[in-house]
């Protein structure tokens, strides 16, 4: 597989994925847009991709861009003025700097949001994997994952050595990339089982 037309394919399917810019409410449009189609390497939905080892159909590429919804959204959160308090982020103003703080956590909670919907709707994939992926991403988002990393990041936490630190490591971005292999991991399997 060609990294670069992969990562081409998943920024055309994160595109699509995004309301129009000019749809109301457009300001929060407009700041989905920045948030996420700004400069970035992809990973998350390529380790997905990689992962699944099938056809790059429009199916596989909107559930591989779930992680990357997610990552976004934990992004805007972490630069917010109550967390830390960034002011760039990939080379460019974060996002509640360019719109502002309230449209910056509402674009979030649409991005989250958004994760969900396109695990639901996702046509090709068999109910019993959608709510396995639907699980499996509650459980990365919440108190024992991103949200629990970040928590104790806010607090400096992470005391007691190297195993604290990792942890923290784990749960604010490990997490995200081991959901986003099992995801493909799991398409995979679902994709040889048809």
């Amino acid at each position: 597989m060609d990294v670069v037309h992969l990562q081409s394919r998943v920024n055309d399917t994160l595109l699509e994925l995004l309301p129009a810019q000019e749809t109301s409410p457009t300001h929060l449009h407009q700041a989905m847009h920045y948030a996420l189609l700004g400069p970035g390497k992809r990973l998350r939905p390529l380790l997905t991709l990689l992962a699944a080892n099938v056809a790059t159909d429009s199916h596989t590429l909107s559930m591989a861009c779930v992680s990357e919804l997610v990552h976004t959204a934990s992004l805007i959160l972490d630069d917010l003025p109550c967390m830390d308090d960034a002011t760039m982020r990939r080379d460019r103003p974060c996002t509640h700097l360019r719109f502002s703080e309230s449209t910056a956590i509402l674009a979030s909670t649409n991005f989250l949001n958004l994760a969900y919907g396109v695990i639901a709707n996702c046509p090709n994939v068999d109910a019993s994997t959608k709510v396995t992926v639907s699980a499996h991403l509650s459980h990365v988002i919440g108190s024992m994952g991103l949200v629990g990393g970040q928590i104790a990041d806010l607090q400096n936490q992470p005391v007691g050595g190297k195993s604290a630190i990792e942890q923290l490591y784990y749960q604010k971005t490990g997490c995200l990339f081991e959901f986003a292999v099992v995801t493909g991991a799991r398409l995979r399997g679902w994709m040889q089982k048809r």
